[in-house]
C-alpha cells in the first residue's frame, strides 16, 4: 500500500498526522470497503427480513462470491475448484478418512497453483484466501468425521451430516471470513444465521476492532518504517523497526477480520443471564504479542483462530500417532505447507517451532532445577513450586526470558521488512536469498543462542 513522499534525511512528524495517516487510513478503507459493505449487508438482511436458512445461504455465496471476484478476478475459479474436489471427498470419501484425504488435497493443490499454475504475483495476493479456505475445508471435513452436527439445521444438511451444497458454499466463500480472514468452524459460522438483534454494542465492538485496524495500520506505514533508520542507529534497533512494521500489518488484518466477522453477525456469546455480548470475540491479542512471556504464549495469541484450527484438527490428531514432540513439529510444518512453498515462511514457521521446543524444555527443566514458577506458561496459583512468580528473582529471569523472546521476535522479523530495491519481491514473495541475507547481516545470532539454549537444556 503506497504512502505519500517521504523527505529525503528525515520524517518530520507533521508529515506523519498530517500527509501519511489520512492518506493511509483512506486507502485503508477503500480496499476493505468490499468486504465491510458484504458484512454489514448480510447482517441486516438477516435481522431485518424473515426466510428460511437456505435463502441467507444463498444470498451469502451470491455476496461471497462477488468478494472474491473483486479482489482476484479470474483466480476466482481457483477456489471454486478447489470447492468441488473437496465436495466430492467428503460426499463419497470414506468414514474417518474424510479429514486426512481433505488435508492432502488441499496441500496438494496449493503446491500446484504456486508452482505450476498460478504466476507468482497473483499467488502472492491469493495465498492468504486460499490458506483460510483450506483451513475451513479441513476442519469440516474432520467435523464430518468425528460426528460433530456439521449438517446443521435438517433442511441444511445432506445424508451422513455432510451439508447441503448450498451451505457448505456459503461457508466456503463466505465475504466476512474468506478474503481477509478469520478462520471458523462451521458451526461458528452459522451463528450468522441467528437473526440476533441489531444493537449499540454490536455496532461498538465492530467500530472499535476497525478502528484498531486502522490505527495499526497507520503505525506500520507512518512510524516504525521511519523509526530506527541505518545508519543512525545499530543494526539491531533498525531490525526491531522492520520486525514492528510487519507485526502491526499482521494487526491490522486481524482487526480487520474481527470487524468483518462481528459485522456479519459471527462471534457473540450468550451469558449465563440469557444476554448477548460481542466483546469476547477475539483474534489477536498485541500485548502478548509485544511482550510476550514465551515463544509459546505468543503463537497462542498472534492468530488465535488459526491456533485453534491446528490444536484442533493438526496437533491433536497427530498426537494419537507421535509423541509431543514430533506432533509439535508436525503441526508447524503443515502450519508452513498450508502457507505454500515459500521459503521465507516456512523457515520463519519452523525456527519458530525450534525456538519454542527448545524454551519449552530449556525452562521446564529450569523450573524444577528451581523449583520456581519460570516455565513458558505462567503457573496456577496453586502449583507446587516453592518459589512463586512473585518472588523477585523469580520475577527477573521471567523477564529476562521475555527479553530474550523479544530478540528472537526482532530477529525472526527483520526479513519482513523488505528492501526498497526488492520492489518486485515484494509483489511476488521474498526468495531464499532475501531470507538467508538479511539473517546473515545479524550473524545468525538468534540462532545460534538457541542451540546453546538447547545444548544447555539437555545438561540440566
Amino acid at each position: 500500500m503506497a504512502t505519500a513522499a517521504a523527505p529525503a534525511l528525515s520524517v518530520p512528524l507533521k508529515w506523519i498526522c498530517v500527509s501519511c495517516i489520512p492518506e493511509v487510513i483512506l486507502q485503508g478503507l477503500y480496499t476493505t470497503y468490499p468486504v465491510l459493505v458484504s458484512s454489514m449487508l448480510i447482517r441486516c438482511i438477516v435481522s431485518l427480513v424473515p426466510a428460511r436458512h437456505s435463502y441467507y445461504d444463498a444470498i451469502a455465496t451470491v455476496l461471497g462470491l462477488w468478494t472474491l471476484w473483486w479482489y482476484y478476478g479470474y483466480s476466482t475459479g481457483y477456489f471454486l475448484i478447489l470447492l468441488i474436489l473437496v465436495y466430492l471427498l467428503v460426499t463419497v470419501g470414506s468414514v474417518g478418512k474424510r479429514g486426512i484425504l481433505v488435508g492432502g488435497v488441499c496441500m496438494v493443490f496449493i503446491i500446484m497453483c504456486e508452482l505450476l499454475i498460478v504466476s507468482s504475483a497473483e499467488w502472492h495476493k491469493v495465498r492468504g484466501s486460499f490458506l483460510v479456505m483450506s483451513m475451513k475445508l479441513v476442519s469440516l471435513a474432520y467435523d464430518i468425521d468425528t460426528n460433530i452436527n456439521t449438517a446443521g439445521r435438517d433442511h441444511r444438511g445432506g445424508g451422513g451430516g455432510v451439508p447441503s451444497v448450498i451451505s457448505y458454499v456459503s461457508y466456503a466463500v463466505f465475504p466476512a471470513t474468506t478474503v481477509f480472514g478469520p478462520f471458523v468452524t462451521f458451526n461458528d459460522h452459522l451463528q450468522y444465521t441467528n437473526g440476533t438483534p441489531l444493537s449499540l454494542g454490536w455496532i461498538f465492538c465492530a467500530v472499535r476492532s476497525l478502528s484498531m485496524s486502522l490505527l495499526t495500520l497507520s503505525l506500520s506505514m507512518c512510524l516504525f518504517p521511519f523509526l530506527f533508520e541505518e545508519p543512525f542507529w545499530n543494526k539491531w534497533f533498525a531490525a526491531y523497526s522492520a520486525a514492528a512494521s510487519f507485526r502491526y500489518s499482521h494487526y491490522f488484518i486481524s482487526f480487520l477480520s474481527e470487524a468483518t466477522a462481528i459485522l456479519s453477525g459471527i462471534g457473540y456469546k450468550i451469558e449465563p443471564a440469557g444476554t448477548i455480548t460481542w466483546s469476547k470475540f477475539r483474534v489477536t491479542y498485541p500485548l502478548d504479542v509485544e511482550v510476550p512471556r514465551s515463544l509459546g504464549s505468543l503463537v497462542n495469541s498472534w492468530n488465535i483462530p488459526m491456533h485453534v484450527f491446528l490444536k484442533n484438527y493438526v496437533f491433536k490428531p497427530v498426537l494419537i500417532r507421535l509423541n509431543y514432540g514430533g506432533a509439535f513439529f508436525f503441526t508447524f510444518l503443515t502450519s508452513a505447507m498450508l502457507h505454500g512453498l515459500n521459503f521465507q515462511l516456512a523457515a520463519v514457521l519452523l525456527s519458530i517451532a525450534l525456538y519454542a521446543y527448545t524454551e519449552n524444555k530449556f525452562r521446564y527443566k529450569l523450573s524444577k532445577l528451581l523449583d520456581a514458577c519460570v516455565k513458558d506458561r505462567p503457573c496456577s496459583h496453586n502449583c507446587s513450586h516453592k518459589h512463586k512468580s512473585s518472588v523477585p528473582w523469580v520475577f527477573v529471569i521471567n523477564v529476562l526470558m521475555t527479553s530474550l523472546t523479544i530478540f528472537h521476535l526482532c530477529y525472526l522479523g527483520v526479513m519482513f521488512g523488505g528492501d526498497s530495491e526488492e520492489n518486485v519481491s515484494s509483489i511476488e514473495g521474498y526468495s531464499m536469498i532475501h531470507t538467508l541475507r538479511h539473517w546473515h547481516n545479524l550473524g545468525f545470532l538468534s540462532h545460534y543462542v538457541t542451540f546453546l539454549t538447547l545444548a544447555i537444556s539437555f545438561i540440566l
